[in-house]
């Protein structure tokens, strides 16, 4: 069963990273705003990932780790109440997360935000004094059965966000919000039944239900990252606007206008020196003058400028 359960927690752990890693190629390539948006709370379920898998091996290998030279014992608790604050931290940020989709006023936000937290410090609080009542003098028996309990329960504190954006996501206007509102309620509103299962059955495993909902999160993060960089960033064939509207709009040169459409469809540099009979330095420099007139720094950022440049233009049309 531990060996089972030791190689789902690796391959989770595997795609977790491997989907931080295309994500934050896609924000350094793209730096769009919903995909920062969507980063900022991938990074750390990642690392809590990450943190989960280290603890599970290091306490595996506890019994034979303390048969070296070394007194391992305050180690231990000092990285299980780390463990302990991760949960904490990262739980406070999605909670934050989810209350910043509210379509409600600011104040009324920082109210819930903070009941939040009361009930994730009470939580806290309350699983260690009841642990260590329960252990007596065994501060690492308290600790280890502590961390078990401690993140279902914790967990319950994103549930309630899901809840509560259940009531309400039809008074969500914006599209993205609305988009990821829905992401949240998918992977955390099933939490409290996974809190139950966790506490009652799954108590002595560190690979539990929870982590399902933060998985789900983590990939309808991701899925949300890079459906917005595939719909909007994608090299297709573009109906550029007119010469006469880049140079009047974008106040590019006529020799500029004509380096964007090569661009556009993927002409390497080298090629596209070829394509105008110019020299390939003098290509650099109409590419690097035309990227600081519009505000961009690749092909994608310059593709979907012209995409939102023409939509503009057709929707004043």
């Amino acid at each position: 069963m531990f060996v089972i359960t030791d190689l789902l927690q690796f391959i989770e752990t595997a795609i977790m990273i491997s989907m931080l890693c295309f994500s934050i190629f896609f924000y350094v390539k793209t730096k769009d705003e919903l995909v920062k948006r969507n980063l900022i709370v991938l990074i750390p379920v990642v690392f809590l990932f990450v943190m989960l898998y280290i603890y599970d091996y290091f306490t595996t290998q506890y019994v034979h780790l303390v048969e070296g030279p070394f007194d391992l014992e305050y180690t231990y608790a000092v990285f299980s109440v780390a463990v302990m604050g991760a949960v904490t931290a990262i739980v406070s940020l999605l909670t934050r997360y989810g209350i910043g989709l509210f379509p409600i006023k600011p104040y009324i936000k920082k109210i819930t935000y903070r009941v939040v937290v009361s009930f994730i410090i009470v939580v806290f609080i309350g699983t260690i004094v009841s642990f260590m009542f329960y252990f007596g003098n065994d501060l690492l028996g308290a600790i280890g059965a502590a961390i078990n309990f401690y993140y279902p329960l914790t967990s319950l504190g994103v549930f309630i966000i899901s809840v509560i954006l259940v009531i309400q996501y039809r008074s969500i206007e914006e599209p993205r919000d609305k988009r990821q509102a829905r992401a949240y309620i998918i992977a955390f509103a099933p939490q409290i039944i996974y809190t139950l299962l966790d506490v009652l059955i799954l108590r002595n495993y560190v690979l539990q239900l929870t982590h399902l909902s933060y998985t789900v999160f983590a990939v309808l993060a991701f899925y949300n990252i890079s459906s917005h960089v595939f719909i909007n960033y994608e090299q297709e064939e573009m109906d550029l606007p007119s010469e006469a509207e880049l140079m009047h709009a974008l106040g590019l040169t006529k020799r500029e206008c004509e380096v964007v459409g090569l661009l556009v469809v993927g002409l390497l540099n080298r090629e596209l020196a070829e394509e105008l009979n110019i020299s390939e330095n003098t290509v650099k420099t109409h590419v690097k003058s035309i990227y600081r007139k519009l505000g961009v720094s690749n092909r994608l950022q310059l593709i979907h400028l012209l995409k939102t440049q023409r939509n503009e233009a057709h929707l004043e049309g």
